[in-house]
């Protein structure tokens, strides 16, 4: 999950039938174990579906939830997957959907078998998660800033923002740094055909 969002709905076509819900998540910072780090491997990030799986969880001690769904991640930047990654059920493997068993129990969401790893040489992370569950789907957007500087660029978008517009924009003029000014391009011609701005 994200300590701080920015996100917006819409129907989105896929290949799948029916609609997609679609947002777009930014994150704060970067929230992840860093159990990974140390061997070059990447900061860990457990990507956590729980709210959206058991969207009528009220979430009490006494709540009690588990289910399957398909989850995978797609056109991935700044992600680092580890060797072993298609033997380990916790990984999220790119351009792959994965069945995994998720679990609400006594206000706690388990396991933590939804991971990704950021490349802790990458200024941010970027990728696609897509959720499948019978004939219900979401798609979510993410950006993880990683480097200090970038996470705090854009903890000041976000701060003078007021809707995901003009976020988009924000980052489509940005000049500081560039990376972010491509990231801007590249989603808000993805975005901007569905939410007709």
């Amino acid at each position: 999950g994200s300590s701080s969002e920015e996100a917006t709905a819409a129907s989105v076509p896929t290949r799948f039938s029916g609609e997609t819900q679609f947002y777009v998540i930014i994150h704060e910072k970067v929230d992840g174990k860093r159990d990974g780090e140390e061997s070059g491997v990447g900061i860990r990030l457990n990507v956590v579906p729980h709210l959206w799986m058991f969207s009528d969880c009220k979430f009490g001690e006494a709540d009690n939830e588990d289910g399957e769904l398909d989850i995978g991640v797609f056109d991935a930047n700044g992600l680092a997957f580890p060797e072993g990654s298609e033997e380990n059920g916790d990984h999220l493997l790119p351009e792959v959907l994965r069945r995994v068993g998720i679990t609400v129990h006594e206000q706690h969401f388990s396991p933590n078998n939804c991971a990704v790893f950021l490349d802790p040489n990458a200024p941010f992370a970027s990728f696609f998660l897509l959720c499948v569950q019978g004939s219900r789907r979401i798609l979510t957007f993410h950006i993880v800033p990683i480097a200090r500087d970038i996470s705090r660029r854009l903890d000041e978008i976000l701060h003078t923002a007021t809707h995901l517009e003009v976020v988009l924009a924000s980052l489509e003029e940005e000049r500081r740094f560039r990376q972010l000014q491509g990231l801007g391009a590249s989603l808000s011609a993805i975005v901007k055909p569905y939410l007709g701005f």
